[in-house]
């Protein structure tokens, strides 16, 4: 009696709880469910689609294609799509919105335009990203804090730099493109170091008086750190006898 106390003992511990494996199988059948549901949600929302046909109770026709729910929006419901919003609006396709034309034409103004080329871009970041490739913006006004100057080509903002900055107007800089300043004093620095042997006198004599200068300003600067130098070792240097005398 005792070894089958035993025995039953040892098989309950081991042996299966029925209830609980049928509630685990529960469980899976029942995540998998939700899976499979969700799954069909997802295709639904992601799918191609047309808003109108859901609003209006119709049934939607297979669409594979952002082209394929705009022909259907035309062809169907007589509305237009935003080209813009089709290609860059981050919605699924049954939020995107239709118009009719006369309210597309408005839609449109709302976008932002390329003075230049009159052409349209989804949002500033979209059109920042044309002028730059484009056209020409002056990076003298954006070091000055006035960022996005543009203009339509180089022979514009040519002549933005003789009229608003300090262009070099020596031959092999013209041909360069962009030598430009902020200040009457760069130009002057950039002759020095550039064009001296070609300026006229009157420009020698003030590359001359900026090159005196800035040789003195050298100067003080090296007296000055001489002396801040020479302090200093004065304050480390150990005291002498006269100045701190031993006590007798």
């Amino acid at each position: 009696a005792k070894q089958w106390d035993e025995s039953w003992e040892a098989y309950l511990l081991v042996a299966p709880d029925e209830a609980a494996l049928g509630r685990s199988n529960q469980l899976e059948r029942s995540d998998a469910a939700a899976a499979a549901a969700s799954g069909a949600a997802l295709r639904q929302i992601t799918s191609v689609a047309c808003g109108l046909c859901a609003e209006q109770g119709l049934p939607c026709p297979q669409l594979s294609t952002m082209r394929d729910l705009q022909q259907h929006a035309q062809r169907v419901h007589k509305r237009l799509m935003c080209p813009l919003c089709r290609e860059s609006r981050c919605v699924f396709s049954h939020e995107q919105e239709l118009f009719v034309a006369m309210d597309l034409k408005s839609h449109m103004t709302q976008h932002p335009e390329c003075q230049f080329c009159k052409q349209r871009f989804y949002d500033n970041d979209s059109l920042y990203g044309h002028m730059s490739r484009e056209h020409f913006h002056c990076y003298v006004c954006e070091q000055a804090g006035t960022p996005h100057q543009y203009f339509q080509d180089y022979e514009n903002l040519q002549g933005h730099f003789e009229q608003a900055h300090h262009a070099c107007q020596e031959p092999e800089c013209l041909i360069r493109r962009f030598v430009v300043f902020l200040t009457d004093e760069e130009l002057r620095t950039h002759h020095l170091e550039r064009h001296t042997g070609r300026m006229p006198r009157w420009q020698q004599g003030r590359g001359r008086r900026l090159d005196a200068q800035m040789q003195v300003g050298s100067s003080m600067i090296e007296e000055r750190r001489r002396l801040h130098q020479a302090e200093r070792r004065q304050q480390t240097r150990p005291p002498t006898e006269e100045e701190f005398p031993t006590l007798a």
